[in-house]
């Protein structure tokens, strides 16, 4: 057994584009015995065919942990550890729940898209499309400044011109249909290539660009699934006088807040 995960992780070279020496490994084996179709017959009985481990690879790359080493360093703190996002998106806006869900996070410049299933990272992209292309693309459109699209953006009810407020929705599918194309890409990778894979049952949406004036809408006839922006203040104790204004721009602390619960839950 131990042998067999040997050979997993010396398979990473396949999937990481960087030299595995430029790149921190981390691995775990996954509990999910029964579940993969390479070791069981349909009627579950065991297909005789050689075992099968399911393995958790993580990497990063070594030049983003010395610089975050470094930092804590100068500042005079002590790592406990360091994570990648993933894990920190899942703790703070799914928590236990096993429910198969894609949670898209969209920065400023980029969108990665994650594939969780039974609390899993399963699958990751990142694609180059952000809330700024939005931005500059209203500006553009609507002939406004960029501080007056970036409020269009996130509110079209800001504007009294319904001339305008109409003209949103179809400024941003063109925009943002590529992501969607990318989004359908990666379901399919995912299902094609994982025997354990289940059907995403919902779509979570955080970052920045969580907010965008009917995106939720637009995911959701894209994908015919449930759609939300996610919350991570809901595992976290707050002062109801403060859930109106977290509101706005709650989802923009999903890393920071799942980092704070590790080893919480």
């Amino acid at each position: 057994k131990k042998l067999l995960l040997e050979k997993k992780v010396a398979e990473a070279k396949k999937l990481i584009p960087l030299p595995l020496e430029e790149v921190r490994l981390d691995y775990k084996e996954l509990n999910l015995k029964g579940e993969s179709a390479g070791n069981r017959e349909k009627d579950g009985k065991p297909s005789g065919k050689a075992e099968s481990i399911e393995v958790l690879l993580t990497a990063a790359p070594r030049s983003i942990i010395d610089k975050y080493v470094a930092i804590a360093k100068v500042a005079g703190l002590t790592l406990g550890s360091l994570e990648t996002e993933a894990f920190a998106l899942i703790r703070s806006l799914i928590g236990k729940d096993l429910t198969p869900t894609v949670i898209l996070d969209m920065g400023a410049l980029r969108s990665n898209i994650l594939m969780v299933d039974r609390g899993i990272p399963m699958f990751t992209r990142s694609i180059e499309i952000g809330g700024k292309r939005c931005t500059e693309a209203i500006a553009q459109s609507l002939k406004v400044s960029i501080s007056q699209a970036e409020a269009i953006k996130r509110d079209a009810s800001v504007q009294s011109q319904s001339s305008i407020v109409a003209d949103i929705p179809n400024i941003l599918q063109e925009i943002l249909q590529p992501l969607v194309n990318e989004m359908k890409y990666s379901f399919h990778v995912y299902r094609t290539r994982n025997v354990i894979a289940r059907p995403p049952e919902r779509i979570i949406l955080t970052g920045g660009g969580a907010q965008i004036y009917g995106f939720v809408d637009f995911l959701s006839r894209e994908f015919n699934i449930r759609t939300f922006i996610g919350n991570p203040w809901e595992r976290v104790n707050v002062h109801p006088d403060l859930l109106p204004l977290l509101e706005g721009f709650g989802s923009r602390f999903a890393v920071a807040i799942g980092l704070a619960l590790r080893n919480i839950i």
